[in-house]
């Protein structure tokens, strides 16, 4: 029989003693366990509450944003915060130092301050149903301004969690009762440094202890209702300042407007006539066959017109300028086509008074740039056309550089026109500039109006530039400006039209019937004339109410539409010819070019509004006005292949085309039409129409063409999640 191990040996007892301690140390790991999980749930609980108290903040802040009315601002804020705080009232007082004793219903204000804060009215309440409304409660509180105003000026809050266990003036527990506060939280209101008001939150149901995060809450939302108070205050001054500066102006802008009127007037009863006199000389020239000297007498009549023209367009420009009705229009162009094409133009003029006619470049000069090309190119024609015509002999210069380095994308140019005329006195020189104001040699030659160097400066100024003049007597005349541009893309330039041939006739005329719609029978037969020379079918309307019968009728493929008319002018024929379209899904959309002799930009959106595709304003040229026909057929013939030539683009590209046309970002849809996806023919078309500003028809193409691109997307999407 073995002997018994004695060393390894353990009692029942000990055994026992052992399992119980490790049971206990068990429970106690259990013990841990949970504390540890209860402390991370009240960490987390903890966090959470930050969390949505932050927020809160940030809502009612973005609320406050939202608007600069001062009661939209307030009631949205009490709304907010007793909902966010579970509170039973929440309400703003203003006080209005009135001298009449107020109070904020429980709150207390100033004491040294006294009687300045002793009167105030609630401007916004949020209260719980079947509690005591202050809004419409006549508060009276004599205590008011005795004790608590001076510590509000000094930013203190009060925060009472049982207004009935501490020590308060009878009057105050009279005032709390009246409105059933038993726990309120006070914050001041500054407007700048000025103590504006109070924002008041009220417990009525019972006591309540206000916790450390409720009060940084309700302190953060008290300081953005002081930016917004003293926002409100600056919006005010400005309103104010605003109304002197509109009565001020009324009487000048009454003034421009009788002028503008006026002007309008007068530009329509000089075009009208002025159109008959250039298109029937036009007319006898090409057609006739006059002898040389019968051809001098027209070509005398047609420059005579034109220069009357030019003078009435000057007065016209002049009056559009001081109503600021001219704007920038600026697009990529190529500067050295330009140049050379106002060389070639002026060459003729130049030598013919046996004068040398110059233009030096410089060599940092860029070709391409983004400015406004129409105001650049009259300024410079203005400026060489009085140096060559008060200059007898010699030369005419024009220099063309850059002033300064050229910075990111942008240079600024300078342009020096030079002569070697007889000069201007230097006293003549500080109102050169002046509208209807003219040199001795511009006076001794009774040639033009004295508009042109005036309306030179308004461009130049328009652009951002500075022009200047320098001269001596018997020596000649500087005449230099300058201006900023942004350098230009050549890929964004549209090429130059080539000149366009006089129309003998169109292979394809006899299809396409055009109403001329004209009170004035000499413009009528003068359109009538045009069109039928060159094979077009043509009738005639000599008011809108005729025009909409012959509409009816006879379905001309274009009208062109004169505004001025009896019976029924244009504007109000157009209407009703588009809603007719409308109204009835048989008639085929009708082009109509509207005949103006209004120039000003708000009668061509007029006429654009009334349902035009386009206007033409008098007196045209038969180029201008084939032109305009050429590009009306090209938009309405050509609709429908150019929205399935888009159609076919992918998705991304279509939706890029989209978004950079809704956003009027001409330089980037002219990037995105430069990609190899897109047909040669359909970008050329849509890079002409956003040259020519026309983003609305644009648009017009893209428009549907991404909608259903949009819906079969969201239908193939749709199809998929359905399979899967």
């Amino acid at each position: 029989m073995p002997e018994p191990d004695l060393e390894n040996h353990v009692s029942i007892a000990e055994h026992e003693a052992i399992k119980q301690e490790l049971n206990d140390l068990k429970q106690q790991m259990r013990a841990l366990e949970q504390t540890t999980a209860e402390q991370q749930k009240m960490q987390a609980e903890q966090f959470a509450k930050v969390v949505e108290r932050e927020q809160a903040v940030a809502v009612v802040i973005n609320k406050i944003r939202r608007s600069l009315d001062l009661n939209t601002i307030f009631q949205t804020t009490a709304t907010e915060v007793r909902q966010l705080l579970s509170a039973d009232r929440v309400a703003m007082l203003q006080f209005d130092r009135s001298g009449q004793a107020g109070s904020e219903a429980g709150s207390e204000a100033g004491s040294e301050a006294g009687s300045e804060y002793q009167s105030g009215q609630i401007v916004a309440e949020a209260v719980l149903p079947g509690f005591t409304v202050a809004m419409t409660a006549q508060i009276d509180d004599h205590c008011f301004g005795d004790r608590y105003a001076l510590y509000y000026q000094q930013g203190y809050i009060y925060a009472r969690s049982d207004v009935y266990a501490i020590n308060l003036q009878p009057c105050y527990l009279e005032m709390l009762a009246h409105f059933q506060i038993r726990a309120n939280l006070v914050v001041p209101l500054f407007k700048g440094d000025h103590l504006w008001g109070l924002l008041c939150i009220h417990q009525c149901s019972a006591p309540r202890q206000w916790q450390t995060a409720e009060i940084e809450f309700v302190s953060h939302i008290a300081v953005h209702l002081g930016v917004a108070l003293q926002q409100a205050e600056l919006l005010t001054q400005a309103q104010r300042q605003s109304a002197e500066l509109q009565q001020a102006k009324a009487a000048a802008d009454a003034a421009n407007r009788a002028k503008s009127e006026f002007l309008a007037k007068i530009s329509h009863e000089l075009r009208t006539p002025l159109n008959a006199v250039l298109g029937f000389t036009q007319l006898l020239i090409r057609d006739s066959s006059p002898d040389p000297e019968q051809r001098e007498y027209l070509e005398i009549i047609n420059s005579s017109g034109e220069h009357l023209l030019t003078l009435i367009n000057d007065v016209l420009d002049l009056s559009k300028i001081e109503a600021g009705q001219i704007t920038l229009n600026e697009t990529h162009f190529d500067l050295f086509s330009l140049l050379d094409g106002l060389e070639e133009m002026l060459q003729l003029k130049a030598c013919s008074k046996g004068l040398k006619l110059r233009f030096r470049l410089a060599a940092d000069l860029p070709q391409y740039i983004f400015a406004d090309a129409s105001k650049l190119r009259q300024v410079l024609i203005n400026l060489l056309g009085n140096a060559i015509k008060f200059t007898s002999m010699g030369s005419v210069t024009l220099r063309a550089g850059c002033s300064g380095s050229a910075q990111a994308n942008s240079q600024r140019l300078r342009f020096t026109v030079e002569d070697t005329g007889s000069g201007i006195a230097e006293s003549e020189l500080e109102q050169l500039f002046e509208a209807f104001v003219q040199a001795e040699s511009g006076r001794q030659s009774s040639e033009g109006t004295g508009l042109g160097l005036s309306i030179s400066r308004q461009f130049v100024w328009l652009m951002g530039g500075n022009i200047g003049v320098s001269s001596r007597l018997g020596e000649g005349s500087q005449f230099q400006f300058e201006i900023p541009v942004r350098l230009g893309s050549a890929a964004a330039v549209i090429p130059a039209q080539p000149q366009r041939q006089q129309v003998t006739g169109l292979a394809d005329a006899a299809r396409h019937r055009i109403l001329v719609a004209e009170d004035k029978w000499q413009n009528r037969q003068l359109l009538v004339k045009l069109l039928t020379g060159v094979g077009f079918v043509v009738r005639e309307a000599s008011n809108g109410q005729e025009a909409i019968a012959l509409w009816e009728t006879w379905r001309p493929d274009l009208i062109w539409m004169d505004v001025q008319m009896p019976v029924l002018d244009g504007y109000a024929a157009t209407r009703q010819i588009r809603q007719r379209e409308q109204a009835d899904l048989s008639h085929s959309h009708t082009l109509i070019i509207a005949l103006t002799a209004h120039v000003f930009e708000a009668d061509q959106a007029e006429v654009m509004t009334a349902g035009c595709d386009d206007f033409l304003p008098k007196p045209f040229r038969e180029d201008q006005l084939f032109a305009k026909m050429a590009e009306l057929e090209r938009l309405s013939l050509s609709r429908a292949d150019y929205q399935a030539l888009l159609g076919a683009l992918p998705m991304s590209q279509l939706s890029q085309l989209y978004q950079a046309a809704i956003q009027l970002d001409n330089e980037r849809l002219l990037r995105l039409l430069d990609a190899p996806e897109i047909v040669p023919s359909l970008a050329s078309a849509m890079k002409a129409w956003v040259q020519e500003l026309r983003l609305d028809i644009v648009i017009e193409l893209l428009q549907p063409i991404y909608a259903a691109a949009q819906s079969s997307a969201v239908g193939e999407l749709v199809g998929e999640l359905v399979e899967n």
